[in-house]
C-alpha cells in the first residue's frame, strides 16, 4: 500500500509540474507576442515617415537622451531617403540587455528579429530591443552608441540653450520620470530618510561612484557618478540634505519658482528653466524637477525629491538625465532591503 500510495503521490507530482510551469511560458510568449506586434509596428511608422509617433514610443530613459528633433532628423536624412517598407518579424526572445548610450541595463528586454526591405533594393536583416515602461508599453531606444547621439545632435543643430529636456522631447515631465515616481512610492520615507546615502547603488550605467567620506567614517551625504578613468565633471551628482529650521521641501520649491522672475545669482549666469513644482500630486513625496544653469556645462536636470513638510531633500543632478530614472529605482530598492532587514 505504501509503494502505491507513494506511486501515486509521485504521478501527482509529475502532472503538476507542467501545469506550474506552463503559466510562466505563457505569459513569456504572450509578452513576446506583444512586443513584436509592437516592433512591427513600428517599422510601419518609418515606412509612414511618422516620426512624431515614433518617438513618443521612445522608452523614457531615451526620451531624455536625445530631442524629438534631433531623431526626426536622423530619419529624414539617413533613412527616409532609402524608402522603408514595413518590416517582417523573423524571431523573439528575452534577454538582459545594456544600452550602449548610458550603460543602463535592462532585464527582461524583448530582442526583436526583423527583416526590412527598402525602395533602393536592399534588405536589412537586423533586430530591435524593447524594454517595457513603467505603463507596461514596449519602448525601443535611438542610437547605438554616444558617439553616434552627439553626432547625430550636433548635425540636427539643436539649440539645448533654449529649451529645457521635456520640452525638446515634447513628453511631460511626469511621464519621462514615470520609473523614479513609481520607485519612490513603493518606498516609505521611513526608509528613505533613514538609509540615506548609505543606499545609492556603487554603479549606474557606465558610472562608478565616487563617495565623499569623513576620517571618522561618517556616512557621506554627498556622491559623484563619474565614468572609469575620468577626472572630469561628474555625470551625477547625488545629495541627502537635511534643510534648515523652518524649511521644507515645499519652502524650497517655492523659492525655485521665485527665482524665474526674480533672479539674484552671480552675473553672466541665468534663471531656472523648465520648472515643474510637483510631479506626483498624489505622492507622499514632493517630487520636483528644473534645470539649473552651470558656468561649465550649460543646464543640467536636476530631480528632488522629500517627505512632504519635513526638513529632509534628495536630489540627483547633472547631465547624464537618462540614468537618472535607474538611479531612483535603485536607490529606492536598496532603501526598502535595509529596512527589511
Amino acid at each position: 500500500m505504501r509503494v502505491r500510495t507513494a506511486f501515486l503521490s509521485f504521478l501527482v507530482a509529475a502532472l503538476l509540474i507542467p501545469a506550474l510551469v506552463s503559466p510562466s511560458a505563457k505569459a513569456q510568449d504572450a509578452s513576446l507576442a506583444t512586443a513584436s506586434s509592437v516592433a512591427q509596428q513600428l517599422s510601419v511608422l518609418e515606412s509612414q515617415s511618422n516620426w512624431d509617433a515614433l518617438y513618443d514610443q521612445l522608452h523614457p530613459d531615451s526620451q531624455l537622451t536625445v530631442g524629438r528633433s534631433t531623431v526626426a532628423y536622423w530619419y529624414q536624412n539617413y533613412f527616409a531617403i532609402n524608402g522603408p517598407h514595413p518590416a517582417t518579424i523573423t524571431g523573439a526572445t528575452l534577454v538582459d540587455w545594456t544600452w550602449p548610450v548610458t550603460g543602463r541595463t535592462y532585464p527582461g528586454t524583448a530582442e526583436i528579429a526583423f527583416s526590412q526591405a527598402f525602395d533602393n533594393g536592399t534588405t536589412v536583416n537586423d533586430v530591435v530591443r524593447l524594454v517595457q515602461a513603467e505603463d507596461g508599453t514596449w519602448r525601443w531606444f535611438f542610437g547605438r552608441s554616444p558617439e553616434f547621439v552627439r553626432q547625430i545632435a550636433q548635425e540636427a543643430s539643436e539649440s539645448s540653450g533654449a529649451r529645457s529636456i521635456p520640452e525638446r522631447a515634447g513628453v511631460p515631465p511626469a511621464e519621462l520620470f514615470s520609473e523614479a515616481i513609481a520607485a519612490l512610492d513603493q518606498t516609505t520615507p521611513a526608509c528613505m530618510v533613514a538609509s540615506g546615502t548609505n543606499a545609492l547603488p556603487g554603479t549606474i550605467g557606465f558610472d562608478s561612484m565616487r563617495t565623499h567620506r569623513s576620517e571618522s567614517g561618517a556616512p557621506t551625504e554627498s556622491a559623484t557618478y563619474m565614468p572609469p578613468n575620468k577626472s572630469e565633471f561628474p555625470d551625477l551628482i547625488a545629495n541627502v540634505i537635511t534643510l534648515g529650521t523652518g524649511e521644507t521641501p515645499e519652502t524650497r520649491a517655492q523659492e525655485i519658482d521665485a527665482s524665474l522672475t526674480n533672479w539674484n545669482g552671480p552675473p553672466y549666469s541665468a534663471p531656472p528653466r523648465g520648472f515643474v513644482a510637483d510631479l506626483a500630486p498624489s505622492s507622499q513625496y514632493l517630487i520636483v524637477y528644473y534645470e539649473e544653469s552651470n558656468e561649465a556645462m550649460g543646464f543640467v536636470p536636476v530631480l528632488t525629491w522629500g517627505p512632504r513638510d519635513s526638513n529632509m531633500l534628495f536630489a540627483i543632478a547633472g547631465p547624464a538625465a537618462g540614468l537618472m530614472n535607474g538611479l531612483v529605482a535603485k536607490w529606492g530598492e536598496n532603501s526598502r532591503a535595509s529596512c527589511v532587514g
